[in-house]
């Protein structure tokens, strides 16, 4: 803009008005290209927001991870991401992959077989991912 207003006041009129042409062509291009991005961002968004499939009132219900209340019951499947810090009830081989925490990519730890109680053993930490070979009962 700056240049523009340095060549209208050389009243160069042609150039100053190419100069603002480019400029206000230059600002709606970004404008719309912005507005795409945002939407892109939005629906990237939509795609991996965690979902958790829960027992309520004796119903299986797929709800945003966001939702989980205390007290839900959270059902896991091979290759599911855990969706929130979730205390294990009944497992019966189960191995994580917990290299969001580590970062290690190999490093998976095995859960005991039917592990109940209150031990670190017991506890899946969130954004980890159960792996295919897991057998959750």
């Amino acid at each position: 803009i700056g240049a523009g207003a340095v060549t209208a006041m050389l009243q160069h009129w042609v150039d100053a008005g190419v100069i603002f042409g480019v400029v206000l062509i230059n600002a709606v291009i970004g404008f719309m290209q912005e507005g795409k991005a945002e939407d892109a961002l939005r629906a990237i968004r939509r795609m991996l927001s965690p979902k958790a499939m829960v027992l309520r009132a004796g119903q299986r219900v797929t709800l945003p991870a966001e939702e989980l209340v205390p007290g839900d019951l959270v059902l896991l499947q091979s290759g599911d991401k855990v969706p929130a810090d979730l205390r294990l009830l009944r497992v019966k081989s189960l191995q994580v992959q917990e290299a969001v925490l580590t970062g290690e990519s190999d490093f998976t730890r095995v859960m005991p077989r039917n592990g109940t109680g209150f031990s670190i053993m017991n506890i899946l930490i969130t954004k980890t991912t159960i792996l295919p070979r897991s057998v959750i009962d």
